[in-house]
């Protein structure tokens, strides 16, 4: 829904004042002007900024530091809310300067699908656990630190799966109709 929305100017006015003008200043210093902003629209960049978003913070380091610092871990999400409202906005969204084609937008989503699918596997079948920070907290749900990340693995594969297929296929069926409906018109002309 969000990426339907095109909520940017919404959920920035609903920020508090003084983040606002944070994020406006590091904007102008960072020298994001709206040529740049286009470039991190593009649908390669945004594909490349959300998978490389969900495998930095699956990192042992990026995700141990996360456990120690609750402003890191509030990082990591937005990491994840802002780049993955970026890559499905360039999926479903009516209207971009950038528009994909369908069928490079079915390539992004199975790319996408078949990175995550990667992460999820190397996290569930590791042979011993990625991230120091469990070893204390897992007992309390009888599960070794081990188990425990072995059952995210799985969490991170099955709910993502449908998603990725669904949307998949919704994008592939579009073309194929698409293609046909090309095709017939470009008969019927001749």
């Amino acid at each position: 829904m969000l990426a339907l929305a095109d909520a940017r100017a919404a959920m920035f006015a609903g920020l508090p004042r003084r983040l606002r003008k944070t994020t406006g200043r590091l904007r102008r210093d960072l020298g994001l002007n709206p040529a740049r902003m286009r470039l991190l629209r593009h649908p390669t960049v945004v594909w490349m900024l959300h998978a490389g978003t969900v495998w930095f913070w699956h990192a042992k380091g990026p995700y141990d530091l996360t456990l120690e610092n609750e402003w890191v871990h509030q990082l990591e999400h937005l990491s994840f809310l802002v780049t993955a409202v970026l890559f499905w906005r360039v999926l479903v969204a009516p209207r971009l300067p950038i528009w994909p084609s369908l069928g490079y937008r079915v390539l992004l989503v199975f790319t996408m699908a078949v990175q995550g699918v990667l992460l999820a596997a190397l996290i569930t079948f590791a042979e011993s656990p990625w991230y120091s920070g469990y070893s204390e907290t897992t007992g309390v749900w009888d599960l070794t630190p081990l188990a425990d990340q072995q059952l995210a693995g799985v969490i991170m594969w099955i709910p993502s799966g449908p998603i990725y297929t669904i949307a998949g296929l919704v994008l592939l069926v579009t073309w194929i109709r698409q293609s046909t409906t090309t095709g017939r018109d470009a008969i019927r002309r001749a």
